[in-house]
Order: C-alpha cells, then sequence, then structure tokens
C-alpha cells in the first residue's frame, strides 16, 4: 500500500465579516481570516493572497493572484461603499463605488507569524449591479509603487 499519496495534513481556515450600514447609500465594511496548516500541506492547499477576488485566495489589491503563498496566513480589510446612483432600469440597478485598505500575510511555519510586518494594499473600485451579475472596475495599490487594473464581471464562482 502506498501511503505517499495521502500524505497526512490538517488546514483550517476561519473568515469574519461585517457589514455596517451609514444611512441610505453608505456602508462600511470589515473582514477578518485567519488560516493555520500543518503537516504536509501541498502547494495547491496552501494559503495565498492577493488579487481583488476570493476565488482562489485572500484578496488584497495592488498585488497579484495568490502572490504570496504559505502554510499560515492572517489578514484584515476594510472597506467603504457608497451607492453614487439607482436606477429603475433592466439592464442596470445601481452604481457603487469604494474604497478599501488592506493588510495581510502568509508565512510557512507558525513559529515565523506575526502581525509585525504585513503586505500593505488599497484600491478604489466603480461597480455596478446589472441583470447579468455585478460588473466590478477597480485600481489597485500596494507596496514599493505597485499599480494594477482589476475587472471583473459577473458571479464568483
Amino acid at each position: 500500500e502506498d501511503t505517499a499519496l495521502f500524505a497526512g495534513f490538517r488546514r483550517t481556515a476561519l473568515y469574519l465579516q461585517g457589514a455596517l450600514p451609514l444611512g441610505d447609500r453608505h456602508t462600511l465594511l470589515a473582514e477578518a481570516a485567519a488560516g493555520l496548516g500543518s503537516g504536509s500541506l501541498p502547494y495547491y492547499e496552501r494559503f495565498g493572497i492577493g488579487g481583488n477576488d476570493y476565488l482562489i485566495s485572500y484578496p488584497l489589491r495592488g498585488y497579484h493572484r495568490r502572490e504570496f503563498v504559505g502554510e499560515d496566513m492572517l489578514g484584515a480589510a476594510v472597506t467603504y461603499q457608497v451607492r453614487i446612483a439607482e436606477y429603475h432600469l433592466q439592464a442596470v440597478r445601481a452604481l457603487y463605488c469604494s474604497l478599501t485598505g488592506g493588510a495581510a500575510n502568509t508565512w510557512d511555519t507558525r513559529t515565523d507569524m506575526s502581525g509585525r510586518s504585513p503586505h500593505l494594499g488599497g484600491g478604489i473600485a466603480v461597480a455596478a449591479d446589472t441583470v447579468l451579475g455585478p460588473v466590478r472596475l477597480e485600481f489597485g495599490a500596494g507596496e514599493h509603487q505597485r499599480y494594477l487594473l482589476y475587472f471583473s464581471a459577473g458571479f464568483d464562482f
């Protein structure tokens, strides 16, 4: 029996998100995430940070998707969102503008984990709620004068 195919590992993740309405058009969103791995974690199971969506990593604007990868992860972000227009049309229902700031990091060993040296990133976005789902254009900025433009249409899978 070949047990190398089934090398033991454990991957535990916690994600928290909260929304605080600040009137009819304004919302403050806060989120935090933590991930702990142990054993022989394969690369594809390691925690990643970077990008602007949750498909395969924890988002951190100004960086590429899964730019930083490790067995352990901590991250937090705050977003201020304002609904700038609301329409009674079939195609477009509302337009939003948001400003996000976040900090996150990954580590290969738990003893290296620390909140002292996170990667910092932020973004400003314009989004529309459409009949086909959300459409979003976002400008992200990371450390060391890194700038990225993100575009998405439809729901994440």
